[in-house]
């Protein structure tokens, strides 16, 4: 069974690998092999933006074996990204893992800039890497982080030459391209992406990034519907698919993107929803001022009285996690709201 999901998600088709698990989890009685497919039914998941399903995944693993490091490991970066602090303090002291720790230090300050979206810069990479990739994608991240684009891009170049189902190098390899102008580069890789793997949704998401940043905005909408079509539940390929009509000045149809993004990302059940949502509305409005012909000013202050609640419950659960950084893991923060992104 195991072997069946592995080649479901090795090709990228993760809705078939979810759909499979679950039905092999209603059946399975030993733990060993329960305990796979939940490794491999979470990873699915987050591979969908599917965050808070993933997230109940993660309990369910660090409940049933909290002893075990590669659990440890994904309940960990499921807290990060989630805003879960209860389920980190829980998991804190048993991280002894060097290169974890210092994910968890890196991650963290991420939140705290505000730096959204947090699961393709950090998260995300972490997840997959922990299919078998966890050294390179280490090193990888550390170079994009130090702004090293250029080690950045020779590891994951290497890396997708060897193994192009790492996919979260295709996301470091477009980071550092478009720091260096190497698009052509990125665009070369993920072609031969797509060629094997048609049915991940990303490649299409980060080639449409890419079209849409050297003016090709046909070929972007295009890109980003082809993204919308494999995974509809994803808010980001709606987030930049109205940003890129708003480039165009199609005002009316980027207000409709964003507003189709904040749902998706209003029925998120966890926190992480909050400052996607907050990122949302930070591009909706001047979509909505051109849209409208009112004074921006209007719109913002509107916005910030019916969005205060959220933006409080999002503060609220930055510092819960910030602080059990801090105590377990001997590091300060400064924090500033906002930082390096606009709030409204």
């Amino acid at each position: 069974m195991t072997g069946k999901l592995l080649d479901m998600f090795h090709r990228g088709d993760y809705t078939s690998c979810v759909q499979e698990a679950e039905q092999a989890l209603a059946t399975a009685t030993d733990s060993s092999l329960r305990s796979e497919v939940l490794e491999l039914l979470f990873h699915a998941y987050v591979e969908l933006d599917l965050y808070d399903r993933a997230h109940d995944v993660a309990y369910r693993l660090f409940s049933a074996d909290p002893s075990n490091e590669k659990v440890v490991n994904i309940a960990t970066l499921s807290a990060l990204l989630n805003h879960d602090a209860y389920l980190l303090r829980q998991i804190a002291p048993q991280v002894e893992n060097k290169a974890l720790q210092e994910t968890i230090v890196c991650a963290t300050k991420s939140i705290v800039e505000y730096i959204f979206p947090m699961p393709y810069t950090l998260g995300l990479c972490w997840w997959r890497s922990l299919q078998g990739q966890l050294a390179p994608c280490w090193m990888a991240v550390s170079a994009v982080r130090d702004k090293d684009y250029a080690k950045g891009l020779q590891i994951a170049e290497t890396v997708l030459k060897n193994t192009p189902n790492s996919f979260p190098f295709y996301w470091i390899v477009l980071v550092c391209s478009v720091n260096l102008g190497r698009q052509d580069v990125f665009n070369q890789l993920c072609e031969r992406g797509i060629g094997l793997h048609p049915d991940y949704w990303r490649l299409y998401l980060y080639k449409g990034i890419v079209s849409c940043s050297q003016g090709d905005y046909t070929q972007a909408q295009e890109l980003f519907r082809e993204a919308q079509h494999r995974n509809p539940q994803a808010g980001e390929t709606w987030l930049r698919y109205g940003a890129c009509l708003y480039e165009q000045a199609r005002y009316d149809d980027a207000v409709r993107a964003y507003k189709a993004a904040l749902r998706i990302f209003r029925d998120l059940g966890t926190p992480v929803r909050y400052g996607a949502m907050i990122e949302t509305v930070a591009q909706l409005i001047p979509a909505q001022t051109r849209r409208l012909r009112l004074p921006r000013s209007l719109l913002v202050l509107w916005y910030r009285l019916l969005w205060m609640p959220l933006i409080l419950r999002y503060v609220k659960n930055v510092k819960n996690i910030v602080d059990t950084v801090e105590h377990n893991f001997g590091v300060r923060y400064e924090i500033e709201y906002p930082r390096t992104k606009r709030w409204f």
